[in-house]
Order: structure tokens, then C-alpha cells, then sequence
């Protein structure tokens, strides 16, 4: 295909009123983010100047290793870095690099990531076909980040933006607002460009501590804004493995003072709740703490309205553990919640519905037999939690 207009898939509509594009195509910079990526930044920056791009920005918060002479070893003339301090927020690291960048598309990619090599060359003139599109300056677009050696990717994070209409908000896990009028909430489309991502990998999160930094930066957002439900889902979910029974309690307990939307945000309150309500179910089971988990999925019920997604796996979860031969009236319901695909697209746990695969097998296993499970399975992609294993329960 010729241009990313053939492989949209639009999140959120391009806003009203938005300034018109130019006439003259737009230079386009990637920018990297960085500090102490030795291990990572030649191979973010060779899928990087492989794009053809006008400009590399290397935007250093404070490398202590090698990061800084291996960038400085690059005799590309389109390889510059700047230098600035880190102030504990990455949305300012990234409107710092605006600011330098000044005009044009900006590409952000982190350090430990890279652009899949079958996507690199087209990029620039699939993001020059966009520049016609009628407020495309206030829109940010989202490629596919996938997790190297792990059946995750993420569809929805904003990565390319046009530098003279957004800027981005908040110490971690940051979005995209407009700067010029707060009632607007940018447009958001997803584009058929595959970046790799390994940072989270066990040993390299761990080397980091990266934990322990976003909580603690979220813990900043959260003294910041109190009643942004954003910063309270995601200091659930990214603390997590660490919380006990009274931390996941307390934070969701916490949704009941965080009820405002803030300007940019495209979700609303309760979609965040919804979310934080799964996460804390599931460590809530990790724990033994059942009974409070399975009154939390009633309150994931009351959110939608209906049967959500991740209440119906607890809660058949649980009847696994319980019952020896489990009711096959649950594998019905099960059976036709996977089928929902607005459903399934409600979860908070998993919007491919694989969490509902690995349940829907599991009861086969015990209704039918190993035949009929596996032959339900090879249909599947596999599913791993702290429940199931490739989807075999644990």
C-alpha cells in the first residue's frame, strides 16, 4: 500500500476546527529518549536513520554509561543530541524535544525500542500522505508496539504527533493534549508501523528498577492531580506484583475521589475504574482473597451494564477451584461472551479475548476431555497469566 490513509484505523475522530495542513511536505524527525542504553541505542538508532528520515534527536536525561560516546560515534550528519536534565517527568523530556525539534513530525521512540526493518523505508512518505487530511495537526498517531519475546503489543499509545499542534502531559505514561485549546481532545489513529519494544523484559526492568521509578513518578502525578483516575489505574496496575490485600483495597477505594476528566484525556472516569477493577481482581486471586475479588466483579458488572468480560473469567476461575465437575451452564456463558465482540473488547485484562480461550478450554478439559479442549485450543492464541501457563491452567 502507498501510504498510511489505506491503513488507518481511527481510535478517536479528528477533531473540529483543527488548523488545515501545509502546501510543502513536512520534515520528519525521530526522536530518542534516553539515559543509560548502551545495551539498546545503536540498534534504535540504525532502524531509526533507516527510515530516510530528515533528523535523529537524541534527547539524553543523564547517561552515566557508554549511551552518550556511542551516539556521539555516528557519522550520519542527520544524528544530533541534546543534552537536558531529567526533571522526573518524561511528557517533559518529550515537549523539551518539541520545542528543539520545531517544525514538521516528530517520531518518538525510546531507547530500547526499534522499527521493525519491513516498515522503516516507507515511513516518511506514508506520514507526507497524511498531511492533507483536514485537521491532522491536532492528531497524534499510534503504531503497534510489541513486546519482544511476549504475546503482548499495545495499539493505542500515541508515538508520531505533528510538533505544531501537541504536547504531552503527565510524569509517566503521558498523553497528548492541545496546547491551544484545552476543550479539544486530540484525534488518535492507528497506523500499520510495527516498533519492538524489550525493556520490560524480566532482567532488563529489573537492572532498571523501572517499578519502582514509575510508581514513584506516579505517586508525583497523583500529589499533583488527586483526582485524576489515569494516574491512580495505572499506579495499580504498574505496582501490582508488589501490592498486599490493604494497598489494592486502598486503591481502589481511592476511584471514589477521582471522578474528573482532564483536558486530552480521551477515556472517562469509569473506563479507567473498569480497568483498575480487573487488575485488582486478579492480584486479589493471586492473594487467596476470593471473596473480595468476587464482589469486585459485580462491581465490573454495574460499570457496563451487563456481563463484563474479566468478571465472568474470576468468577469461573473461582468455580474451577471450587466445584469438581464445574457447571456447564458457566461454559455457555463463557462461550457466548467470547462471541461478543464488544465484550470482549471491554476487558481490562486482555482485548483479544485469550483470557476467555484459556477458561473456555479449561472447562472442555474438565466436561469433555483433553481431545476437545485441545481442539478448541489449536483455534487460540495462547494465553499466559498468573492463572494459566500457554494457556494450560497452572
Amino acid at each position: 500500500m502507498d501510504d498510511f490513509a489505506d491503513l488507518l484505523e481511527i481510535y478517536q475522530p479528528i477533531p473540529d476546527g483543527a488548523p488545515a495542513a501545509r502546501d510543502r511536505p513536512w520534515p520528519v524527525t525521530v526522536v530518542v529518549l534516553t539515559r543509560d542504553e548502551e545495551r539498546a541505542i545503536a540498534r534504535c538508532l540504525d532502524s531509526a536513520l533507516a527510515t530516510n528520515c530528515d533528523r535523529v534527536l537524541v534527547v539524553d536525561t543523564g547517561s552515566t554509561d557508554h549511551t552518550v560516546d556511542i551516539v556521539a560515534s555516528y557519522t550520519d550528519r542527520r544524528v544530533e543530541m541534546m543534552q537536558i536534565a531529567w526533571a522526573d517527568s518524561f511528557a517533559q523530556a518529550r515537549n523539551a524535544a518539541l520545542d528543539a525539534v520545531g517544525d514538521g513530525w516528530a517520531v518518538f521512540l525510546d531507547a530500547d525500542e526499534w522499527i521493525d526493518s519491513g516498515h522503516a523505508s516507507p515511513l516518511c512518505d506514508r506520514l507526507h500522505a497524511l498531511e492533507s487530511v483536514t485537521g491532522i495537526t491536532w492528531c497524534a498517531l499510534a503504531p503497534v508496539i510489541r513486546e519482544e519475546g511476549r504475546d503482548e503489543e499495545y495499539l493505542e499509545i500515541a508515538r508520531i504527533v505533528p510538533v505544531n499542534g501537541l504536547r504531552f502531559h503527565g510524569e509517566v505514561h503521558e498523553y497528548p493534549y492541545v496546547p491551544a485549546d484545552a476543550d479539544v481532545v486530540p484525534g488518535l489513529i492507528g497506523v500499520d508501523l510495527v516498533i519492538w519494544h524489550d525493556g520490560y523484559a524480566s532482567e532488563v526492568a529489573a537492572a532498571k528498577d523501572k517499578i519502582q521509578r514509575n510508581v514513584a513518578l506516579l505517586e508525583c502525578a497523583r500529589r499533583r492531580e488527586p483526582d485524576n483516575p489515569r494516574w491512580l489505574f495505572f499506579h495499580l496496575r504498574d505496582a501490582l506484583p508488589t501490592l498486599h490485600f490493604a494497598d489494592v483495597m486502598a486503591l481502589v477505594d481511592a476511584f471514589d475521589g477521582a471522578q474528573r476528566r482532564y483536558p486530552g484525556d480521551r477515556q472517562a472516569p469509569e473506563f479507567y475504574r473498569a480497568l483498575a477493577l480487573a487488575r485488582a481482581c486478579a492480584r486479589l486471586a493471586q492473594l487467596g482473597e476470593w471473596t473480595t475479588a468476587l464482589g469486585l466483579c459485580f462491581d465490573l458488572d454495574r460499570l457496563t451494564s451487563g456481563q463484563h468480560p474479566d468478571a465472568a473469567y474470576f468468577r469461573g476461575l473461582h468455580e474451577l477451584r471450587k466445584l469438581h465437575r464445574p457447571d456447564p451452564d458457566t461454559l455457555v456463558t463463557l462461550v457466548r461472551l467470547r462471541q461478543d465482540p464488544a465484550a470482549v473488547a471491554g476487558s481490562g485484562l486482555d482485548q483479544q479475548g485469550r483470557q476467555l480461550d484459556a477458561l473456555i478450554a479449561a472447562y472442555l478439559f474438565q466436561l469433555k476431555g483433553r481431545d476437545a479442549a485441545n481442539r478448541y485450543l489449536a483455534m487460540c492464541e495462547p494465553w499466559t497469566d498468573a492463572f494459566f501457563d500457554m494457556s494450560t491452567l497452572r
